[in-house]
């Protein structure tokens, strides 16, 4: 029988050895079970309906209140002649005496002048002149009135006192009386046994007066009177 040296025993030994604990090894490495996917069939699926958008409910903002006209109106009264007349009190800056007026070239024969008044120059009307009417009553006041941005003497006999007029009150001007006249009066005033003429002060200066005058006051004061 050959002799087998002890070496090579041993290796194989070791070799049989290490065989086994490897193999001892992998079967110590659990096998781990891959996942099965669950197929989901589609008629399993469930049919998802759409989520309803919900509907805002948007209340309108309520508009503002419409301005309403006052029906009531305080008007500013006083003579010219034997009239009397009345002016919207929102139109009257202020009231002052009479006094005397520096007369300018080249104005028209109802505008008396100018007058300096709280540093201002300002040109003052004769409404007797301006309405056609003829009288020997003397002037004492001059009503400063607003004429667009601008401020306007209007010459007047007396002043006579502030009313109120309801909207009752206040009625047209006659139709013949209402054609002859150019815009300046815009209608009557009953109160208890008073006619007042009602004046739209805006209306006593027409755009091609209101220029003329302008031009004429740059000339003479080298102020701009009218915008």
């Amino acid at each position: 029988m050959p002799k087998i040296s002890f070496k090579k025993i041993l290796e194989r030994y070791e070799i049989k050895k290490e065989g086994v604990e490897k193999k001892e090894i992998v079967e110590e490495k659990p096998k781990i079970p891959k996942e099965k996917k669950n197929k989901i069939k589609p008629s399993a699926l469930k049919k998802v309906e759409p989520v309803p958008t919900p509907k805002l409910s948007i209340k309108p903002v309520p508009s503002p209140k419409p301005f309403v006209i006052p029906k009531e109106v305080q008007v500013v009264c006083f003579k010219v002649a034997d009239e009397e007349y009345g002016i919207n009190i929102l139109n009257v800056v202020r009231v002052v005496e009479n006094q005397e007026t520096t007369p300018l070239p080249h104005l028209p024969s109802f505008v008396l002048g100018v007058i300096h008044l709280l540093g201002k120059v300002v040109p003052v009307i004769d409404l007797k002149k301006r309405l056609n009417i003829s009288s020997t009553h003397k002037p004492e006041m001059i009503i400063i009135v607003k004429i667009g941005n601008e401020e306007v003497g209007v010459l007047v006999d007396v002043l006579t006192g502030i009313v109120k007029l309801a909207e009752s009150d206040q009625h047209p001007l006659p139709h013949p009386f209402a054609d002859r006249e150019p815009g300046y009066l815009t209608g009557i005033g009953r109160l208890d046994n008073r006619i007042i003429i009602l004046l739209d002060v805006e209306q006593t200066l027409k755009p091609s007066e209101v220029e003329e005058l302008s031009v004429e006051l740059r000339k003479t004061t080298g102020n701009k009177v009218f915008s």
